[in-house]
């Protein structure tokens, strides 16, 4: 029997689909034809004449939802998920801040295909003012198996990760598809609501429309985010996966704009073989010394917080000789940064969670390293309290502390925490494969909500930094092949990248960004929580700072107890196993600290 599809009628009182007088003649005309007449519905169903109202779909139709950028949508359904929303879609945020959601295109009985998902010019309410679409991206959301990891979770299978290239994609028949939509608000953006709309396409389909309300807060991010940060991107793993080296600069700035864009940024700026400066001979530095140059003359206007100028490699105790060698070059790699303005960004990664009975071998690298400039500064990673730490304490300027040894380590860790915060050490934090729930992580099979929060418990314990292992640890079975059209996204992703010693396997450890074509750096929807969390961590700082200000000036004494108040007694996160797990109570803390930076920001200004 033919079907045609006539307009997309109105609801009447009852419920049901109310039809034009023309239409209706229509429709009579078509039933004596034997046509059966189906009316879409503005919910994407489509009603059969005769029929109970509504009766699902029977053709291929396409349904369109609204999501947050804290939960993960799977592909398909399931049972005690909670059940996505229809539009408008609004967001806030602030001037040079980005602000994600997610629009969610579901597909009836039949595939969609074309599917292709678009942002307009916003429009501020009170005209004039516009954020060109330019400033937006919609990326659609890939999905990657997961294996049993060794730590408990929900569930094993497909997950949404990757954020693939811009473009059509197609949706398989009862499946859904989320785009994920991010807008960087311009410095230059005045404050107040900005109007605009999603349209959404798919190929034999009417487009449909969701609207996008902006609001854009009274305030600034800056261009170096107030928390430091230190994630590895290893030329060595680029080079394998694409098959190329050495790897072009392009390619290497790509995955740096990657971490810059999300308020991160990469320790590294060329690696080198300390191992071959230990053992000699002395080589010329000149052409290493001109591409540490050309990256940090890249990497600061673009947010670079701290890099790494050399990791010692450990193994046997340094040999005299090999102390004097690492002095000399050590030395005159200071006097070059320090002509430059750059020493004080510096430091020299000693050993990475060196075990208690090593320690007389890390004093000894410790020392060394002050030996060659008094103002490098030293970092080592892991312990907070112990045989090692009361050893070497006194020559760490920066303490990279392991989550867990803070978290566990009781009063002894929060006394040395704070001693070293009063001798003007540095502190950062970071998460390995060994912190698992109740702790958050970075894991593709936790919640966003893990990801978002790690700023969060930096600022509540009081740590300058935050550290990862890597971005790209993409695992062996990722960087098989000759050539990188054989691999993804041309075969599956292994999402169990990181496998230890004894076989146990972890989805998603040291890896944020996916390898994009032709040397193009893809972020992941873990990262972009993480950035998030970022944003959070300043909002929290501006709000600090702003409170100082305003004491110190003697002004609105009322709001400066308001703000602390609302500081003190936030419920976003507590200690490390207490912190917000529900999205909606993390987003409406964030619109009251924003509420509160625009009054304490106007209270210091007027």
């Amino acid at each position: 029997m033919e079907q045609i599809v006539i307009g997309k009628p109105m609801r009447s009182r009852d419920g049901g689909p109310r039809v034009a007088k023309r239409s209706a003649l229509r429709t009579a005309a078509h039933l004596a034809a034997g046509v059966t007449v189906l009316m879409l519905l503005p919910s994407g169903d489509c009603w059969a004449e005769g029929s109970s109202f509504p009766q699902r779909e029977r053709i291929k139709a396409m349904r369109v939802f609204v999501a947050d950028s804290l939960t993960k949508v799977l592909r398909e359904l399931e049972e005690g998920e909670s059940p996505l929303r229809q539009g408008p879609a609004r967001i806030s945020a602030c001037r040079n801040e980005r602000e994600s959601l997610q629009v969610v295109v579901g597909a009836g009985e039949q595939p969609l295909s074309q599917v292709r998902v678009e942002v307009s010019d916003l429009r501020h309410e009170a005209g004039g003012a516009v954020i060109p679409s330019a400033r937006t991206l919609a990326n659609p959301v890939g999905y990657v198996k997961t294996n049993r990891p060794r730590y408990p979770v929900d569930r094993v299978g497909w997950w949404p990760d990757p954020l693939m290239p811009s473009g059509p994609v197609a949706v398989e028949a009862g499946g859904r598809q989320p785009f994920w939509i991010t807008v960087h608000v311009p410095d230059s953006a005045a404050p107040g609501r900005y109007m605009g709309a999603i349209s959404v396409s798919a190929e034999g389909l009417a487009d449909r429309e969701v609207g996008l309300e902006l609001t854009v807060w009274d305030f600034t991010l800056a261009a170096t985010p107030p928390l430091a940060s230190a994630i590895p991107i290893y030329q060595s793993t680029l080079s394998h996966f694409y098959n190329r080296w050495p790897i072009p600069q392009s390619m290497l700035r790509n995955y740096w704009d990657m971490l810059f864009t999300h308020r991160l940024s990469s320790d590294i700026i060329r690696e080198r073989n300390m191992r071959a400066v230990l053992d000699g001979p002395e080589t010329d530095p000149s052409d290493y010394y001109r591409a540490i140059d050309e990256g940090l003359e890249y990497c600061f206007p673009r947010g670079m917080t701290a890099f790494r100028l050399a990791l010692l490699p450990g193994g046997p105790d340094l040999t005299e000789e090999q102390q004097e060698r690492l002095i000399a070059y050590l030395s005159d790699f200071a006097k070059h940064l320090d002509a430059r303005g750059w020493l004080d960004h510096a430091f020299v990664y000693v050993r990475d969670e060196p075990p208690d009975d090593k320690a007389p071998e890390v004093l000894k690298e410790l020392k060394t390293v002050h030996r060659a400039n008094p103002r490098l500064r030293a970092g080592l990673c892991g312990p907070v309290t112990g045989p090692l730490v009361e050893l070497c304490e006194n020559e760490v300027d920066i303490c990279v502390l392991h989550m867990l040894n803070i978290a566990r380590g009781g009063a002894p860790a929060q006394a040395n925490m704070d001693r070293w915060r009063r001798e003007n050490k540095v502190l950062w934090m970071y998460v390995a494969c060994d912190v698992r729930h109740p702790y958050p992580n970075i894991f593709i099979d936790y919640p966003l909500m893990d990801c978002r929060i790690l700023p969060w418990l930096c600022w509540e314990c009081d740590v300058e930094g935050f550290a990862y292992w890597t971005a790209i640890h993409w695992g062996e079975e990722n960087l098989k092949g000759d050539r990188p059209e054989e691999k993804w996204p041309n075969r599956p992703w292994v999402a169990a990248n990181f496998v230890s010693r004894w076989g146990h396997q972890y989805n998603g450890d040291g890896h944020l960004i996916y390898p994009g074509p032709n040397g193009t750096a893809l972020s992941s929807i873990r990262l972009e929580a993480l950035r998030d969390g970022m944003e959070d961590y300043e909002y929290v700082w501006l709000i600090e700072k702003g409170v100082e200000r305003l004491e110190k000036m003697g002004r609105r004494p009322e709001l400066v107890t308001e703000a602390r108040q609302w500081l003190e007694g936030q419920s976003v996160v507590r200690s490390f196993t207490e912190w917000c797990h529900e999205p909606e109570a993390l987003l409406a803390a964030r619109e009251e600290l924003a509420d509160l930076i625009v009054r304490v920001g106007r209270a210091t200004h007027r």
